[in-house]
């Protein structure tokens, strides 16, 4: 719990000192805003191991293949990026730039799902009843 609170902290400091900076630099501002987000990246990251641990133990409980797996961790690992990179361009003013790499992002991600649900697809038409 205390980390959320540091996690945050940092965050009302960056958006702070990114306010203050803006009226002094615009240029230094932006890039104020762009190191306090990789910075929350950064430590948000350092939690990702032991989500990986626990995803992988629960996987193996439900049967799920490593290939399946790391198939979900793949897309969940895109749309994270894709919704940081968005975010930035967000910060950064570019509205436009932004709303494309969404709609691009859900585009590849919906290729990255494409063979699952295929799969997912046959798998039910070989349960069903024929005729």
């Amino acid at each position: 719990m205390s980390e959320v609170w540091l996690l945050s902290g940092f965050a009302v400091l960056g958006a702070v000192l990114t306010v203050v900076l803006r009226r002094i630099n615009r240029d230094i501002s932006l890039l104020c805003a762009a190191t306090a987000g990789f910075a929350l990246l950064i430590f948000a990251f350092r939690h990702v191991a032991d989500s990986l641990h626990t995803l992988r133990s629960w996987a193996a409980d439900a049967g799920m293949t490593d290939e399946s797996l790391a198939s979900v961790l793949r897309i969940l690992g895109a749309a994270l990026a894709v919704e940081f990179a968005a975010l930035m361009c967000r910060d950064l003013g570019e509205d436009g730039l932004s709303r494309k790499v969404l709609i691009c992002g859900q585009w590849l991600m919906l290729s990255m799902t494409l063979p699952a649900l295929i799969e997912l697809g046959d798998l039910l038409l070989s349960v069903l009843p024929k005729g």
